[in-house]
């Protein structure tokens, strides 16, 4: 229990039986609380403008980073800086790709106790045309989740992790300058927060944005020679190319307008304002406790069911074709969603498996057409294909977090399914509206559980 140790008092159960205590009790409780405060505060490393406590990571016990030798040389390494442009074509490809996801084909759905079904009065779907491609006038904004497939690693292929395909700046380093232990990574969770006003500032008509990578928090889980390090990795979006308290850096005068409209919102004079923010949870596996960790969780087991019905629900297949799509559009080299003997024989999975971001991605723009977050006021999440509909979802989530509980695999079912809020009505988006989002895999079993926010359209 917190406090460290076991008191003969018990000044909590006082005032709940009797509501009141005697003095050496409220005295004794008023010690503890602050010996616990002291302890929370030196175990708590801050991540920006929210901790990881909300989608917590369940099971073993958090041990210090100076467990593994070398780890926390990833805090200390600097900031990554990686201009961009935000160029229609990567967010049209992935809209393609998740409209394909979601067609009718594979995205009926049953009514049944637990998850409601599309609408039967669905319009047929047709892929996206190909003015979504090109820059439209005026410009759409950026949809939800989009992010994912601009700033691509700038790393060369020969330097990336063997086989893994993973950034060497987020793994942790060998303790004696040789191969790393840990040499199996998976997508734990994350989360991703958009300041207000994005939608006026991340607009796909070329302009210039950044990205800043910074590796903020290490934490070691596990017993000795079994561990497991977690890195969160965040990452923040902007528009222009200058760097954090550098001001403009030159581009043209659009350019710097665009800068100045940026910085002019939520920060102070001279500081680098965020559109989005985003927490990426990786865990990072020895070579042996990798490959038993995912036979593990590949093996059939009991599913772990969302203990309330879904709103709405709409199901999907994945196939190798979606996922090869998916880690083109996101500079992806990680062996286990391209290369199913590698998938089976190296990490003991059954087959490829499905990108956690993608899983991201897919709830988000689910989210987009059930909360009517949408740039031509909202439509069917399979689209039209003639420039309305969810094809057009910008999103009007404030903040998502998620965890990734069980892998998800190519040419296997599953069912993606949020829950409007007992207040919010159909097309609400209040901001005090907290959304349930879930995937479940094709045992009916949770494999991402999320909470979403949602915010007041701007």
């Amino acid at each position: 229990m917190e406090g460290g140790g076991v008191s003969h008092h018990r000044p909590g159960l006082a005032l709940l039986l009797f509501g009141t205590a005697c003095r050496a009790c409220r005295r004794l409780e008023t010690v503890q609380r602050a010996q616990r405060r002291v302890a929370r505060q030196k175990g708590r490393r801050w991540l920006g403008t929210t901790t990881t406590t909300m989608m917590g990571r369940n099971g073993g016990s958090s041990r210090s980073s100076d467990s593994v030798a070398g780890v926390d040389e990833l805090t200390r390494r600097p900031a990554k800086f990686i201009p961009d442009y935000l160029v229609p074509m990567p967010s049209h490809l992935l809209t393609t790709t998740l409209s394909d996801l979601l067609a009718p084909s594979t995205a009926e759905t049953a009514p049944s106790s637990s998850k409601a079904s599309s609408s039967s009065s669905s319009p047929p779907w047709r892929p996206p045309t190909t003015t979504a491609a090109v820059q439209q006038h005026p410009p759409r904004p950026l949809p939800q989740g989009h992010h994912l497939v601009y700033f691509p690693i700038q790393t060369a292929p020969s330097l990336l992790a063997r086989g893994d395909g993973a950034d060497p700046d987020h793994v942790p380093p060998p303790p004696d300058g040789g191969a790393t232990p840990f040499a199996r990574r998976m997508w734990a969770g994350g989360e991703v927060l958009f300041a207000p006003g994005w939608r006026r500032r991340l607009l796909l008509d070329g302009r210039a944005w950044a990205c800043e990578e910074r590796v903020e928090s290490v934490d070691v889980k596990g017993p000795p020679g079994a561990e497991k390090v977690f890195v969160d990795v965040w990452r923040r979006y902007g528009v222009g190319h200058h760097r954090s308290g550098g001001g403009g850096g030159g581009g043209g005068a659009q350019q710097q307008q665009q800068e100045e409209e940026a910085e002019g919102e939520g920060a102070a004079a001279g500081e680098r304002a965020w559109d989005i923010q985003e927490r990426r949870t990786l865990v990072f596996m020895r070579n042996d406790e990798g490959k038993t960790a995912a036979a593990t969780a590949a093996t059939p087991r009991r599913p772990i069911k969302f203990p309330h019905p879904a709103t709405y629900a709409v199901s999907l297949t994945p196939t190798p074709t979606h996922l090869f799509h998916f880690s083109a559009l996101t500079f992806n080299a990680h062996a286990i969603h391209l290369d199913p003997g590698y998938a089976r024989h190296t990490d003991g999975h059954r087959g490829l498996l499905v990108h956690g971001p993608l899983s991201l991605a897919l709830m988000l723009r689910v989210l987009a057409e059930q909360t009517g977050g949408s740039g031509g006021g909202g439509g069917d999440i399979r689209g039209s294909g003639d420039g309305a509909g969810a094809d057009d979802a910008i999103g009007n989530v404030r903040r998502i977090a998620y965890r990734n509980y069980a892998p998800l695999y190519a040419d296997e079912p599953m069912t993606v399914c949020v829950r409007r809020p007992a207040a919010a009505g159909p097309g609400s988006s209040s901001s005090s509206s907290s959304w349930d989002v879930w995937v479940e895999g094709p045992d009916g079993g949770l494999a991402v559980k999320g909470t979403a926010e949602m915010e007041t359209m701007d």
